[in-house]
């Protein structure tokens, strides 16, 4: 019985398939739908799993006829997309668009696409990642629109109230506004040490600097009275 030594090519080949069979135990195992699109047919070679449930069609139905995808794509949604499939190569990637499941109800999907190209540079396949994000978007849906009625609630409250994040003010409503003689938009744009030294008396500045940093601890502090002046000159005692 003689043994066959390993030749480098043979162990090459060998590196290659074991490599091939992790990407393709890889792309079976993700929640993301995966597909392989070769260029310049627009045929593809490869679904996996998360595909296939995704969709509902197979490989084979999906190669049945050139733009067969466009049977799932919204029709408020189908221009962008189709625009973003003629800039292919240029790697641009689309927006969140809407598609319909064979069982008929509407999903938000995030597409990213990888161009792959040779050693010339030309562009050979483009591998495609599809996300569902539907519950994504509803969650942030109902965030927004939890912040827009906290808004509108803190708006009518007869104080004023500023937000801020490492010095910078992220919200400041209009009894603030009218309080400091800005508006808005320029107030967002100055920084807290900038606010204080322009609307406290002097000798406030100091103790209105501590007390907002007492505040970012988190302690719950008694209010304190403050003289406050505003950018027009107008003079108030207000609580802080």
């Amino acid at each position: 019985m003689t043994a066959k030594a390993d030749t480098p090519g043979s162990e090459k080949s060998d590196s290659l398939v074991s490599e091939a069979g992790f990407f393709q135990d890889l792309a079976e195992t993700i929640r993301q739908a995966l597909y392989v699109m070769e260029v310049p047919s627009r045929q593809l070679s490869y679904v996996n799993p998360a595909f296939v449930r995704l969709f509902g069609v197979t490989l084979d139905e999906m190669n049945a006829e050139p733009g067969y995808w466009r049977h799932f794509v919204h029709p408020d949604d189908l221009a962008a997309v189709g625009m973003f499939e003629q800039q292919l190569e240029a790697g641009i990637q689309p927006d969140p668009f809407r598609i319909r499941r064979l069982g008929g109800d509407w999903r938000w999907v995030r597409l990213q696409h990888f161009p792959r190209r040779d050693r010339l540079a030309k562009l050979v396949r483009i591998v495609g990642l599809v996300e569902d994000i539907t519950d994504e978007r509803a969650r942030d849906e109902g965030t927004r629109r939890l912040n827009e009625s906290l808004r509108r609630i803190i708006e009518v409250l007869p104080v004023g109230i500023l937000a801020y994040r490492r010095d910078r003010p992220i919200f400041a409503n209009s009894v603030l506004c009218e309080q400091l003689g800005v508006n808005a938009a320029k107030l967002l744009e100055m920084p807290i040490s900038q606010i204080i030294d322009t609307a406290f008396r002097v000798d406030e500045r100091r103790p209105g600097r501590l007390r907002l940093r007492q505040a970012e601890t988190g302690r719950d502090l008694p209010p304190v009275e403050r003289h406050l002046t505003s950018l027009t000159g107008v003079q108030r005692v207000v609580e802080l």
